[in-house]
C-alpha cells in the first residue's frame, strides 16, 4: 500500500510541482490551497507537509492542532522560504518532523516525505509488537485434553487459508482465543488484530463503528472516523456475537467479503480493504438470523469451541494457569479441592473458572486449601435458593426480577444470561437500560 500525503500550500504552481515530484515517487498525494481546507476534510493521512507561511491559518497552528489531535499517527513537514534559525527551532520544539526551505531540493524532498512516513509505520509496527508480547501468555489456549488437541490443529491449518471463519460455541468457552490463534498463526500475524461486540452497539453506532464516517456523516459526528475495517487493514477483525448484527449491516458486511471494498457512512466511493474475517457466535440457530448469503459465506469454515464441561480434564491444567498469574498471593490447592472443582458444570465456562481462581487469589492470599469455602459461590451455585415471585408483581418487575437473578447467577456476565434465558445480548442490553433501578 502506498504511503498517504497531504500537502498543503497556498501557492497554486507550488503546490502542481510538489504534488508531481511525490506522486511520482510512488506515494498516494493529496493537495489542500489552505490549512482550513485540510481541517474540513481531515483526510486519513501518515505526513502532512505544509507551507508555513499561509493566508488565515499558518503552518505552525496547522500543526499545532494535529499533534494535538492525532498525536505520534501523523508527521508534520514544514516548508517556508523565509527560513530562519529561531523558526526552524520552534518548529521542531513543537514536533515538526523537519523543516524544509525553498525552492525545493525535488531528491531531498521525497526523501523526507519519505523518512516520516516510515517513522510512522516504525512507530505502528512497535506498538503492535508490544501489544503481543505483553498479552501472548494471557492468549494462549491452555488444555490438553483431546478436545482441545483437535481444536488446536484444526485452528493450525485454518490459520494459512485466506477463508472467513465462524466460531461458534458457548459464553466464556474461549471464542476470542481462537480467533486470536488463527490470526497469530497466519501471514497476517504481524499486521493488525480487531475485535468488535456487534450486540454491545445500537445499529447506527455499529455501522459507524465497522465501516467509518466522514465528519457531518450524522448529528454528532464532528470528526472523521476510520472505522474498525481500515484499521484492521492487512490483518483480522473478529466480529464477536455477530448473531446481534441488524440486516441492513449484513448486507454492507456481505459487500465487504465479496468486493473487498468498503464505503464510510457519507462518503461517496468506496475504499479498498484487506482484512480476514472470523466471526463468532453463541447462538445455535445462527442461520434463522442471519441472511442466507452471508451465513453460509461464513459457515464455510467452521471452528465450534468445546465447554468446559466437555473437557473436564483441562481443568487443573487451567487452575494452576489461572492461580500462577497470582504469583506469590495463590493458594494452592489440595486434590479434594481440585476435584470439586473438576467436577463442578462450569455454565460459564473458562471465563467463569478464570474468575472463580482470582476470586480464591483475592480471598486466602498464599492459604493451603485441602477443600474450597463453602462460601466461594461457584462450586454451590448449582443449589442456589430459586427466585421467589411476588404475587404483587407486574409483568415488567417480574421479568426485571428474573434478569437480575439470572445476572447474578452467572456472575454479572451478561451473554451468558442472554444464552440462558433464551433473548439476544441486545436485547438484554436495551432491557437492562430501561430498568432504572438496574446498576448493572
Amino acid at each position: 500500500m502506498s504511503d498517504r500525503i497531504a500537502l498543503v500550500e497556498d501557492d497554486s504552481g507550488g503546490r502542481k510541482v510538489a504534488s508531481a515530484m511525490l506522486s511520482r515517487s510512488g506515494m498516494d498525494v493529496i493537495a489542500f490551497a489552505s490549512a482550513e481546507d485540510f481541517l474540513r476534510v481531515r483526510p486519513d493521512v501518515s505526513v502532512v507537509l505544509t507551507d508555513l507561511m499561509m493566508p488565515g491559518m499558518d503552518g505552525l497552528e496547522l500543526m499545532r492542532q494535529l499533534k494535538s489531535s492525532h498525536g505520534d499517527d501523523v508527521e508534520v513537514v514544514l516548508i517556508t522560504a523565509y527560513a530562519t534559525a529561531d523558526v526552524a527551532a520552534q518548529a521542531m520544539a513543537n514536533g515538526a518532523f523537519h523543516f524544509l526551505t525553498k525552492p525545493l531540493d525535488p531528491q531531498l524532498l521525497v526523501e523526507t516525505a519519505k523518512r516520516a512516513a516510515e517513522r510512522v509505520r516504525l512507530r505502528h509496527r512497535v506498538a503492535r509488537l508490544e501489544d503481543r508480547l505483553a498479552t501472548y501468555e494471557s492468549q494462549e489456549i491452555v488444555g490438553a485434553s483431546k478436545a482441545i488437541d483437535d481444536l488446536k490443529d484444526q485452528l493450525a491449518r485454518l490459520a494459512q487459508a485466506n477463508l472467513p471463519v465462524l466460531i461458534t460455541g458457548a459464553s466464556g468457552s474461549g471464542k476470542e482465543l481462537a480467533a486470536r490463534a488463527l490470526h497469530l498463526g497466519s501471514p497476517r500475524r504481524d499486521e493488525p488484530f480487531v475485535a468488535v461486540n456487534c450486540a454491545a452497539l445500537p445499529a447506527q453506532l455499529l455501522e459507524s463503528e465497522l465501516f467509518g464516517h466522514l465528519r457531518g456523516a450524522f448529528t454528532g459526528a464532528e470528526s472523521r472516523r476510520k472505522g474498525r475495517f481500515l484499521e484492521a487493514h492487512g490483518g483480522t477483525l473478529f466480529l464477536d456475537e455477530i448473531g446481534e448484527m441488524p440486516l441492513a449491516i449484513q448486507a454492507k458486511l456481505l459487500r465487504v467479503l465479496e468486493r473487498g471494498e468498503v464505503t464510510p457512512l457519507g462518503a461517496d466511493k468506496p475504499q479498498q480493504v484487506d482484512v480476514r474475517l472470523v466471526a463468532a457466535t453463541n447462538q445455535a440457530n445462527l442461520a434463522n438470523v442471519l441472511r442466507d448469503d452471508l451465513y453460509y459465506r461464513l459457515a464455510g469454515a467452521r471452528v465450534d469451541v468445546p465447554t468446559l464441561a466437555q473437557r473436564r480434564d483441562d481443568v487443573p491444567i487451567l487452575v494452576a494457569h489461572f492461580l500462577a498469574r497470582h504469583g506469590l498471593r495463590a493458594p494452592k490447592l489440595g486434590s479434594k479441592a481440585l476435584e470439586t472443582l473438576q467436577n463442578y458444570d462450569w455454565p460459564g465456562n473458562v471465563r467463569e473458572l478464570a474468575h472463580t481462581c482470582d476470586r480464591l487469589a483475592a480471598l486466602y492470599p498464599g492459604a493451603n486449601l485441602d477443600t474450597l469455602p463453602e462460601t466461594l459461590g461457584a462450586h454451590d451455585r448449582p443449589t442456589q435458593r430459586g427466585l421467589i415471585i411476588d404475587p404483587q408483581w407486574t409483568l415488567d418487575e417480574i421479568e426485571t426480577k428474573v434478569i437480575d437473578w439470572t445476572l447474578e447467577r452467572f456472575d454479572g456476565n451478561r451473554q451468558a444470561t442472554a444464552q440462558h434465558l433464551g433473548i439476544g445480548v441486545r436485547t438484554l442490553y436495551r432491557r437492562l437500560k430501561d430498568d432504572p433501578n438496574s446498576d448493572h
